[in-house]
Protein backbone atom coordinates (compact mmCIF):
# COMPACT_ATOMS: atom_id res chain seq x y z
CA UNK A 1 0.00 0.00 0.00
CA UNK A 2 1.32 3.41 -0.95
CA UNK A 3 0.72 6.32 1.42
CA UNK A 4 0.83 9.95 0.43
CA UNK A 5 3.55 11.42 2.64
CA UNK A 6 2.21 14.94 2.05
CA UNK A 7 -0.86 14.18 4.17
CA UNK A 8 -0.02 14.83 7.81
CA UNK A 9 -3.44 13.91 9.26
CA UNK A 10 -6.82 12.68 8.06
CA UNK A 11 -9.68 13.38 10.46
CA UNK A 12 -13.08 11.79 9.84
CA UNK A 13 -16.17 13.44 11.30
CA UNK A 14 -18.03 10.35 12.55
CA UNK A 15 -21.43 12.05 12.45
CA UNK A 16 -23.40 10.99 9.38
CA UNK A 17 -25.31 13.81 7.71
CA UNK A 18 -28.46 12.58 5.95
CA UNK A 19 -30.37 14.56 3.39
CA UNK A 20 -33.62 12.82 4.36
CA UNK A 21 -35.01 11.57 7.68
CA UNK A 22 -34.90 7.85 8.51
CA UNK A 23 -38.04 5.75 8.10
CA UNK A 24 -39.78 5.64 11.50
CA UNK A 25 -40.70 1.95 11.08
CA UNK A 26 -37.52 0.46 9.62
CA UNK A 27 -34.94 3.01 10.81
CA UNK A 28 -33.50 3.00 7.29
CA UNK A 29 -33.03 5.95 4.95
CA UNK A 30 -35.23 6.20 1.86
CA UNK A 31 -33.94 4.50 -1.30
CA UNK A 32 -32.88 7.82 -2.83
CA UNK A 33 -31.17 9.10 0.32
CA UNK A 34 -27.74 10.71 0.34
CA UNK A 35 -25.38 10.44 3.31
CA UNK A 36 -22.31 12.59 3.70
CA UNK A 37 -19.12 12.23 5.70
CA UNK A 38 -16.74 15.11 6.19
CA UNK A 39 -13.05 14.25 6.14
CA UNK A 40 -10.51 16.92 6.95
CA UNK A 41 -7.00 16.54 5.55
CA UNK A 42 -4.07 18.39 7.03
CA UNK A 43 -1.01 18.64 4.82
CA UNK A 44 2.67 19.00 5.51
CA UNK A 45 3.72 22.65 5.35
CA UNK A 46 6.14 22.01 2.48
CA UNK A 47 3.35 20.78 0.17
CA UNK A 48 2.65 23.21 -2.68
CA UNK A 49 1.19 21.07 -5.47
CA UNK A 50 -0.43 17.75 -4.62
CA UNK A 51 -2.11 15.08 -6.75
CA UNK A 52 -4.69 13.19 -4.67
CA UNK A 53 -6.04 11.08 -7.56
CA UNK A 54 -4.59 7.79 -6.28
CA UNK A 55 -5.60 8.52 -2.67
CA UNK A 56 -9.19 9.38 -3.59
CA UNK A 57 -9.51 6.34 -5.87
CA UNK A 58 -8.17 4.05 -3.11
CA UNK A 59 -10.55 5.60 -0.55
CA UNK A 60 -13.58 5.03 -2.80
CA UNK A 61 -12.51 1.44 -3.51
CA UNK A 62 -12.08 0.76 0.23
CA UNK A 63 -15.46 2.28 1.14
CA UNK A 64 -17.21 0.28 -1.60
CA UNK A 65 -15.40 -2.93 -0.60
CA UNK A 66 -16.40 -2.58 3.04
CA UNK A 67 -19.99 -1.71 2.06
CA UNK A 68 -20.20 -4.84 -0.12
CA UNK A 69 -18.75 -7.07 2.61
CA UNK A 70 -21.24 -5.75 5.17
CA UNK A 71 -24.14 -5.96 2.67
CA UNK A 72 -24.78 -2.21 2.94
CA UNK A 73 -24.04 -1.43 -0.71
CA UNK A 74 -27.22 -1.67 -2.72
CA UNK A 75 -27.89 -1.41 -6.43
CA UNK A 76 -27.79 2.19 -7.60
CA UNK A 77 -25.68 3.43 -4.67
CA UNK A 78 -22.51 5.33 -5.51
CA UNK A 79 -19.59 6.77 -3.59
CA UNK A 80 -18.74 10.25 -4.76
CA UNK A 81 -15.89 12.41 -3.55
CA UNK A 82 -16.21 16.19 -3.63
CA UNK A 83 -13.43 18.31 -2.26
CA UNK A 84 -13.08 21.94 -1.26
CA UNK A 85 -9.90 23.89 -0.71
Amino acid sequence: MCMNTSIALAHVNTECFNSAPLNATTGQPPANCCSMWFIELQFEKSTLNLDLTYDIQTFVENVNSQARKSYMLREGMITQVIYYC
